[in-house]
């Protein structure tokens, strides 16, 4: 998409519009990296086994769907915090007697 985009910005230049979507999208006339695709994709079909190639014995994986994990809630057996285990004062706060 990268090297379509820089080739249409190119031709776009000095080209009218439908002329540079033409000549970016011509097969005859392919950029750097077309031929670099191109190049990959034959040395990939000259080291990729003969079995693997045909269409008619390639092995098309169906769905297979994974088991589902259920994991178990946890069980409440959490020691209670410090501060629950304390007892609580219920008096008032001894307040000093006002100044006079």
């Amino acid at each position: 998409m990268l090297a379509w985009g820089k080739m249409f910005s190119a031709y776009v230049e000095t080209e009218t519009v439908l002329t540079a979507l033409d000549k970016t999208f011509d097969p005859a006339k392919p950029c750097h990296w077309c031929v670099k695709v191109g190049a990959a994709r034959e040395t990939a079909k000259q080291h990729s086994p003969a079995a693997i190639e045909s269409a008619a014995e390639r092995i098309l994986l169906a769905l297979n769907r994974a088991e589902e994990i259920v994991l178990p809630a946890p069980q409440p057996h959490w020691p209670r915090p410090a501060s629950a285990r304390l007892v609580a004062r219920c008096e008032p706060v001894p307040v000093p007697p006002p100044r006079a």
